[in-house]
């Protein structure tokens, strides 16, 4: 899959008419909020992004400047729980166009730091809700960063976690308990290519390990064989001599089989959605037909009787723990994954289209990267 970028021919002027955008929004957007934490994170971020703009007066070419210094700003923009819909919209739309116009890549000083600092302030964007239509905007500008983040060619560097709560977050958003059928479709339409660019792209991914030395300075990808043997290299500094002042290396790997396998119980998850409730209940259901009723003599001083009877009469374990046992098991999985699915108690619809999601999502894990899956005996486990 060819990862199809299109370049800015002034980068640094691109970052500055950003910065513009930004700065025209908190201004004319200043008089909802005089007073109370609003007021005071809206002066702080006209000052970071006047000193930004400031360093970036006499800089033409963004290799001379790092990457996280300039993403910095926006990031605590999108982050801030101070801000309304309409600033982080804009903030978002800034960051979108770094990545879609190739600011950020894998010669970029700090790339992986950044491409991954970034993912991660999407994953937990925050912004005050009007409950308007405005919210939803933002939550689409959050779906379309993400798999552009991805799918960029900086986005090979982003750590396995990263990408599984990317995918996690997708989801997320499509389940929102008042999003439009829009907003639900959109979310599952990008769930769908982060599957795709996952398990598609692979094996061509695995060959874009890179070498870097400290100074930041890349050394282009290299071929497997080259790669072992510098990583190799790599994990041993100490047989250097003494003397010698050799620059040491760092390997960045792209992300792969990790997250795969997260994503794999992931669709487990949503395969087997409901039925941990619907379980818990039938096990809840067998044991007060297995327990039989014992009837107590009524005792003749109601101050003697203690909480002791009656803690035995409404105690949850005994025979009941033997049946939730299974249950527990699979809600462990499930917790590691921070998904739940508690909301899906005597809703139907629900379950069918978590369902249709999983089998969907399973069909495109298989189809793109079905030969990749077959390597690895983990992943055939939890299919």
């Amino acid at each position: 899959m060819e990862q199809l970028i299109a370049g800015a021919k002034f980068p640094a002027k691109c970052v500055k008419n950003e910065i513009h955008n930004l700065l025209t929004t908190l201004r004319l957007t200043r008089h909802k909020t005089i007073h109370g934490p609003q007021a005071q994170f809206h002066s702080e971020s006209l000052r970071s992004f006047q000193r930004l703009f400031e360093d970036l007066t006499y800089i033409h070419e963004l290799h001379e400047f790092d990457t996280l210094a300039y993403l910095g700003p926006f990031l605590d923009v999108i982050q801030s729980d101070a801000t309304d819909g309409q600033i982080t919209a804009v903030a978002l739309a800034s960051l979108d166009k770094f990545v879609s116009f190739g600011l950020i890549k894998p010669e970029s000083p700090r790339c992986m730091e950044a491409i991954n600092t970034l993912a991660w302030g999407v994953i937990n964007c925050r912004f005050v809700s009007t409950e308007t239509a405005t919210d939803e905007v933002v939550l689409l500008k959050m779906v379309g960063l993400l798999i552009d983040c991805l799918r960029c060619p900086a986005g090979d560097y982003l750590s396995d976690m990263c990408v599984w709560h990317m995918i996690r977050k997708c989801f997320q958003i499509s389940r929102q308990p008042r999003a439009s059928h829009l907003l639900r479709s959109s979310a599952e339409g990008v769930l769908q290519q982060m599957i795709l660019t996952l398990f598609g792209t692979h094996k061509e991914r695995a060959r874009r390990i890179r070498i870097k030395d400290v100074s930041g300075v890349g050394t282009g990808a290299r071929s497997p064989e080259r790669t072992a043997l510098e990583a190799s290299a790599v994990g041993t500094p100490a047989a250097a001599p003494p003397g010698d002042s050799q620059p040491s290396l760092q390997v960045y790997r792209p992300y792969g089989y990790r997250a795969m396998h997260f994503v794999l119980r992931f669709l487990a998850f949503l395969l087997a959605y409901g039925s941990s409730v619907s379980s818990s209940a039938d096990g809840d259901a067998k044991a007060r037909k297995s327990t039989p009723r014992v009837r107590r003599p009524r005792s003749r001083s109601p101050a003697r009787s203690t909480s002791a009877e009656n803690f035995l009469d409404r105690s949850p374990t005994g025979s009941r723990s033997r049946d939730q046992s299974p249950t527990g098991a699979s809600d462990a999985s499930s917790t590691d994954l921070g998904l739940s699915d508690t909301a899906s108690a005597d809703k139907k619809d629900l379950c069918i289209d978590s369902h249709c999601l999983g089998l969907s999502l399973l069909n495109v894990a298989l189809e793109s990267g079905g030969d990749e899956i077959a390597q690895s005996d983990e992943l055939i486990g939890v299919i």
